[in-house]
């Protein structure tokens, strides 16, 4: 007889301890802000968040069908909602089934969602180098493609290599250079199969860098290369001495620097330079990242605005 005195004792402790709990969690949640339920205006993508929000906070606190209808019905817009209101011309039970299965087969099908992830990737315009923002955007799209494709099983839609290489022509010239050697270490050292789930933490890992708070932006004014920009004077090699008429508009005359020997002189007029063998010449100049034709800095010779520059014949 103890021992059942007992066991009702234990049952009617946990009783309590349950209503507690309950009665400990309402408390809590009448604390909270009210959620927003979406308005699901059709967009596929938009399917599985507007329809597990409306079943998780509309759905409980309904106590039947004929009510989660109308409440159906005013969190959606558009032709959505013309047709759920088709709906409420049926039996209470019936026509709330009716619109769940209306919403699934016209704007919920899994291959719908998943036609609709590529489209917006597809339409996603080439994000310019040091473009933090865009990175950050389409880093985005592209983990919310993988969570949904995963969870609704459809994950091959995106896991080709053509789609793939799609989404890597997105990314600035510098950074498909690095998913390069990414791509080749999962290939050759992993020995496995890129899969869409790899570009995805690329461009997340590419876009935090990117924006860190306190490294993410460059001072491109540190760039040497970004000197060559600042004149054209200064990207033949060209420095100008300016005196006080330069408010006037008239400058000293220009002064030369020989990149070999620091003489008043360009380098085709260096004898230093025409001292060195052929294969000298040609090394300097490949070093210092001259034009091969006039031997100024800041092109290339297909680049070069001087027609031929040796006097050599047959050069």
């Amino acid at each position: 007889m103890k021992q059942i005195s007992d066991d009702r004792q234990d049952a009617r402790d946990q009783q309590i301890s349950q209503l507690l709990s309950h009665h400990q969690q309402l408390a809590l949640s009448s604390t909270l802000p009210n959620v927003q339920v979406p308005i699901f205006d059709g967009h596929p993508i938009e399917y599985t968040y507007c329809l597990r929000s409306f079943e998780n906070l509309i759905k409980p606190k309904t106590a039947s069908d004929n009510a989660r209808l109308f409440y159906l019905v005013q969190y959606t817009s558009g032709e959505v909602q013309d047709l759920m209101r088709s709906c409420l011309t049926m039996s209470p039970d019936e026509g709330y089934t009716q619109a769940k299965r209306l919403l699934k087969e016209k704007y919920g099908q899994d291959y719908e969602i998943a036609a609709a992830y590529v489209n917006r990737i597809s339409k996603v315009t080439s994000i310019k180098s040091e473009d933090g923002v865009s990175l950050q955007t389409f880093s985005v799209l592209l983990t919310s493609c993988r969570n949904t494709l995963q969870e609704i099983g459809y994950i091959n839609k995106v896991d080709n290599p053509d789609c793939l290489v799609k989404i890597i022509e997105k990314l600035p010239f510098s950074l498909r250079q690095r998913w390069r050697e990414v791509a080749d270490d999962i290939t050759n050292n992993k020995s496995r199969e890129i899969t869409f789930d790899d570009v995805v933490k690329f461009v997340e890992a590419r876009a935090r860098v990117l924006n860190h708070p306190v490294f993410g932006k460059l001072n491109t004014s540190l760039d040497p290369r970004s000197k060559c920009k600042d004149s054209s004077r200064a990207s033949f090699g060209i420095e100008s001495k300016r005196t006080d008429d330069e408010s006037k508009g008239r400058f000293d005359v220009k002064t030369y620097k020989c990149v070999m020997c620091n003489g008043d002189h360009i380098l085709a007029r260096c004898s230093h330079f025409y001292k060195e063998s052929l294969a000298g010449r040609l090394k300097f100049v490949r070093k210092r990242g001259l034009c091969d034709n006039c031997l100024l800095q800041g092109h290339i010779a297909k680049q070069c605005p001087k027609k031929t520059f040796c006097k050599v014949s047959g050069c």
